[in-house]
């Protein structure tokens, strides 16, 4: 399968009051998140180079990848260089998104016995920005669910508001 990542909200529920951090670090209210979204029935999906699916969770390694994800995002939409890093325990693999005009070459390396088979996978430019966007839509609307006091801020508000209107 090709490479691909999504996250699939949770099923509708009474929402929780986390308590927004002090620092409203946007990396600590992301884990706060993730932390909740994974006491819930939330997933993280993220397939390529050969494993399908990657074994990834939606508390650590979706945290993880939602840190990174306005850089990556910024950085793809731009045509530059960018990287993000899988750290979990089992997974560590790091990702690395060199634009290549309308494509984008993305090759996967490992630090666990686990071989990327292909390690490089070609996708347009557009369908990354795509899937990124439709992460962050999907974060925001799991947001809403669990975590309305978090949803209601900065960034996560205006994702939630971008994918109720179809992107950016």
């Amino acid at each position: 399968m090709a490479f691909h990542f999504r996250v699939v909200p949770p099923s509708p529920g009474p929402p929780r009051l986390l308590g927004v951090p002090d620092d409203r670090d946007h990396d600590s209210l992301v884990m706060v998140s993730c932390d909740a979204l994974g006491e819930t029935d939330a997933e993280f999906h993220v397939h390529g180079f050969g494993q399908s699916p990657w074994p990834v969770d939606v508390a650590y390694d979706l945290s993880t990848f939602v840190e990174q994800l306005p850089n990556l995002e910024q950085n793809v939409r731009a045509g530059r260089p960018s990287a993000v890093a899988f750290y979990g325990q089992g997974i560590e693999r790091r990702l690395t998104f060199e634009p290549l005009g309308l494509v984008v070459s993305v090759r996967c390396a490992s630090r666990v016995p686990w071989t990327p088979v292909p390690d490089i996978e070609i996708m347009e430019r557009r369908r990354l920005v795509d899937l990124l966007v439709g992460v962050r839509g999907a974060f925001a609307r799991s947001l809403l669910i669990v975590a309305p006091d978090i949803a209601a801020l900065r960034p996560f508000s205006e994702w939630w508001w971008e994918a109720d209107r179809g992107g950016v």
